[in-house]
């Protein structure tokens, strides 16, 4: 078996379930514009199905991963800093409203946090002592009567006051100040 190009291992990525659905739609219509494409996975196919008659079938034991991301983070130059999603700690700020520290600034004066907000919960109207900037990763938040969701951000500048914030189906935001 020859090595796979880029275009293979990315249809294969697809084909193996490991993309979104939007990737899969994008590929399916590939597929349909291109018989020589189609031949290429269908030639795939065959190769994996031949494969899999004589592998055994294996679990990777259970350090495994943790084990690779040892070594990614060791990889990781001392001037960068890895949190992972599992790690840290989620802390009630508000009611409703948890807190995950992200980065403290000591040494350059610039913090970053996640946000997890609660259906219904408040954000208190609070004086920003330096510019806020605010990504909404998942669901959606009102500032006042602005609105915003999924992948919207807002900066409110040093100085400035806003309405209390709220959500109504909860939602995620990184702030960065």
């Amino acid at each position: 078996m020859s090595r796979m190009t880029d275009e293979e291992f990315e249809l294969a990525f697809i084909a193996l379930g490991c993309a979104d659905p939007e990737e899969a739609r994008a590929l399916e219509a590939r597929l349909r514009a291109s018989p020589a494409l189609q031949g290429l996975v269908e030639d795939r196919a065959v190769e994996l199905a031949a494969l899999a008659q004589i592998a055994e079938p294996a679990t990777p034991p259970p350090e495994l991963f943790a084990r690779i991301e040892a070594e990614i983070d060791a990889e990781t130059a001392p001037e960068s800093e890895t949190v992972r999603a599992e790690a840290g700690r989620w802390i009630e700020r508000w009611p409703g409203i948890w807190l995950k520290s992200l980065h403290r600034g000591a040494e350059d004066g610039v913090d970053a946090y996640l946000l997890r907000c609660e259906p219904g919960a408040v954000i208190p109207n609070h004086r920003h002592a330096r510019d806020e900037h605010v990504f909404v990763l998942e669901g959606a938040l009102c500032i006042g009567a602005l609105r915003l969701g999924t992948g919207d951000s807002h900066l409110a500048r040093a100085g400035s006051t806003h309405p209390p914030a709220r959500t109504e189906a909860g939602c995620l935001v990184m702030v960065r100040c």
